[in-house]
């Protein structure tokens, strides 16, 4: 498919996670017995924080007319800077997580050529995939989206567990 497909698969995926990420959350402060409404003043703040990055992320791309690669690659470095803006609201691993889309989309930037070279290493495709490539792209996608949040999800239930051993992570 074409880059505008690219984009409303990739956008209709975060909605879903962000929908489950809230329901998350709802559950989590439930669970802990917080009584603050889940809309509160230090949230509205993350997000007023967040905002500029998460707009020019989706932005950018679009008044560039970028192809899906360099799209995923400005969504990466983007949302690293999201995570990053929060980091008077967030615990570190947030910041870490920021960190680590950042390093991977200034990376992505400076050497491109790479990341195909290694997905033409372990692509069945004949002739392997180019830098521009849709397939790249979804596979970026699912390397820093996917498993970048998989790793903290792993990070922070090794860490409540480490916390408090009889913790239901």
């Amino acid at each position: 498919f074409d880059a505008a497909a690219f984009r409303v698969v990739w956008w209709g995926a975060a909605l879903v996670v962000a929908l489950a990420n809230a329901i998350f959350l709802q559950r989590e402060r439930a669970r802990a017995g917080r009584d603050t409404p889940f809309l509160n003043p230090g949230l509205a703040a993350a997000v007023r924080a967040a905002a500029p990055a998460l707009l020019a992320g989706g932005l950018v791309p679009m008044l560039a007319r970028s192809e899906s690669f360099p799209t995923a690659v400005w969504w990466t470095v983007f949302y690293g800077l999201a995570l990053l803006s929060m980091s008077h609201f967030a615990p570190g691993g947030i910041i870490r997580l920021g960190l680590a889309f950042l390093a991977a989309g200034l990376l992505s930037i400076r050497w491109p050529d790479a990341l195909a070279g290694l997905a033409r290493a372990v692509s069945s495709e004949p002739g392997g995939l180019e830098p521009d490539s849709e397939v790249l792209a979804n596979l970026y996608m699912a390397a820093t989206f996917g498993l970048f949040h998989l790793a903290y999800a792993a990070a922070v239930a090794f860490s409540a567990r480490r916390m408090d051993p009889a913790a239901d992570v």
